[in-house]
């Protein structure tokens, strides 16, 4: 169980990595479509 938790909290981590870096990317992206729609 514990190595499944440190795997899932790594992930975890390594979203928030991703977030932090297309975060900004992603809400242009949203704005986007939200104008075309």
């Amino acid at each position: 169980m514990e190595g499944f938790l440190s795997k899932k909290e790594k992930a975890a981590k390594a979203d928030n990595r991703l977030i932090m870096k297309f975060g900004k990317q992603r809400c242009r992206v949203k704005l986007y479509l939200t104008d075309i729609l």
